[in-house]
């Protein structure tokens, strides 16, 4: 436990130890409605909303969270993830087919980011969603600008969405969000706030943390060539290679702020009631009071317990499509490029909650 000062002036509690994370992330008493926090959160500058009329599932405690996630558990479901399998396979292979040059003129050679691990899961999320695929290039620019705090960027996001939520009641098409829009529960459906923040998050989160995934795991295994060579002998192990990379370079360093609704006693400290809570899922996963060797990437480790996706009722409801689509972009790139290798310095991502690469450049 740390109580800390962030860049932009607002004071925290920092929980970076596995055990403590986790209680934290299932204690009833820390909230995710940011009202609880609404006079830490005021005096560093946020604006925060007077009525939950737009919630999402990121920022929603119980009854509301249990509602909203509910219904979007009624469309999001574990088949419609499996049928699009042999779709993601089939994208896989045609984005490495495409493969040239680094645009430098370098035969071979491509930045990883931008050819590869960004363009399958934008495609993929919009494709679900039923984004058209002319806006889909507009979808990342804005979401990228979004964790490079860029202000401005969340809005215009924001504004692309409301119009297509409006699209889509006007002319359904059987994607995703269509069916968020007719989804009900005894009558109760999604108002169109609520439709633009569901969709704002599942289009954001949902091709995010897997361009981080992607990224952050072939890096871990072009850099620790003995894992490498251990996953190309025996595929079997994928399975667990994904988990170890969700463990050991997480695609969120840190959850979004939740708010103590009491004191909250956490081993020896006390967390005040309105206090602003941040757990630190990086640190959480190289505990070594939880893991052995926690910062050395072991693909054949038994992972368990890993909070990359969170924990508790706000577990990422994303989890599965972010697997699926890692399993299937590092095998294909394993079987295509084997002797595929760093081709300089990849640069990091810094801002914001999200953990990857900006750039990752490649030769084979």
């Amino acid at each position: 436990m740390h109580k800390t000062r962030l860049p932009n002036g607002l004071t925290v509690w920092m929980v970076t130890g596995h055990d403590d994370v986790r209680a934290v992330l299932t204690d009833p008493r820390i909230s995710k409605d940011l009202r609880n926090g609404r006079t830490a959160l005021a005096a560093a500058g946020f604006d925060l909303p007077d009525d939950e009329d737009g919630a999402d599932m990121n920022h929603a405690d119980p009854p509301v969270h249990t509602r909203l996630r509910s219904l979007v558990a009624r469309v999001f479901t574990g088949r419609r993830v499996r049928d699009l399998e042999p779709w993601i396979q089939r994208l896989a292979d045609e984005l490495v087919d495409g493969f040239g040059n680094d645009g430098l003129g370098n035969d071979r050679a491509v930045d990883l980011i931008a050819a590869y691990a960004a363009p399958l899961p934008v495609t993929v999320i919009c494709e679900l969603l039923g984004v058209p695929a002319h806006d889909r290039a507009l979808v990342r620019q804005l979401s990228t600008r979004l964790f490079a705090e860029e202000n401005t960027s969340g809005q215009d996001l924001r504004g692309y969405i409301a119009d297509l939520v409006r699209e889509k009641r006007q002319r359904p098409d059987g994607a995703l969000l269509s069916d968020l829009v007719e989804v009900s529960d005894g009558g109760d459906r999604l108002s169109a706030a609520e439709l633009a923040s569901m969709t704002f998050l599942l289009l954001v989160a949902g091709h995010e943390t897997t361009v981080n995934l992607i990224g952050n795991g072939v890096h871990a295994l072009l850099t620790n060539p003995g894992q490498r060579a251990m996953l190309a002998a025996r595929p079997e192990l994928l399975g667990s290679a994904v988990e170890e990379f969700l463990r050991y370079d997480p695609p969120v360093r840190h959850g979004t702020f939740r708010c103590a609704v009491e004191n909250v006693e956490i081993g020896d400290e006390t967390i005040p009631a309105g206090a602003v809570v941040v757990v630190d899922l990086a640190a959480a996963n190289r505990d070594a009071r939880q893991y052995m060797d926690p910062n050395d990437l072991a693909i054949s480790r038994k992972v368990s317990g890993h909070l990359a996706f969170g924990h508790g009722i706000h577990h990422c409801v994303g989890a599965p499509l972010a697997r699926t689509q890692g399993r299937i972009a590092i095998a294909t790139l394993l079987r295509r490029l084997p002797a595929m290798t760093l081709a300089g310095p990849p640069s990091r991502r810094t801002a914001g909650i999200m953990s990857g690469f900006g750039t990752l450049p490649v030769a084979w």
